[in-house]
């Protein structure tokens, strides 16, 4: 399944690369993620539980990319198999667009079929994303243009 996700951080690009490196700063603000224990240093695992019994895990790691501002992953086990892309655009010197694209296929088939008809994952990605989202204190480009504009 094909999930994508734009958002905006109040800051240059480099910045909020750096920032969004860094998952065990805010590793917390997920919901439904119960740990992130890594057997490797350069791997993120995610262990999560949601609803219709569906618990799982998923070792992340990064691939190496050819531009700076694109950060390419990918699962290497797991419940999921998932391939990731976020690029990092510059609106203005202190604007980053971000665009998280994720594809992923779930591989126990019991919660494949279950899924498709909840949407479970679908709804936990993007309930998780829209948490980081208001952590890092992003708002619309209109916000951001009218709070530089003092209106």
């Amino acid at each position: 399944m094909l999930t994508q996700k734009t958002f905006h951080l109040p800051m240059p690009w480099r910045a909020a690369q750096k920032r969004l490196a860094n998952f065990r700063d805010y590793r917390r603000k997920c919901v439904y993620v119960e740990d992130t224990l890594t057997p490797e240093r350069d791997v993120i695992r995610l262990l999560f539980k949601l609803p219709f019994r569906f618990q799982g895990h998923i070792d992340l790691a990064l691939v190496e990319g050819e531009s700076p501002t694109q950060l390419l992953f990918r699962s290497q086990g797991g419940a999921i198999q998932l391939i990731g892309l976020m690029e990092y655009f510059e609106v203005r010197p202190n604007l980053t667009e971000i665009v998280l694209t994720l594809d992923y296929v779930i591989t126990p088939r019991l919660h494949r079929w279950l899924n498709y008809a909840t949407r479970n994952v679908e709804r936990f990605l993007n309930l998780n994303l829209a948490l980081l989202e208001a952590h890092f204190g992003s708002g619309s480009v209109a916000d951001n243009d009218e709070a530089q504009a003092g209106g």
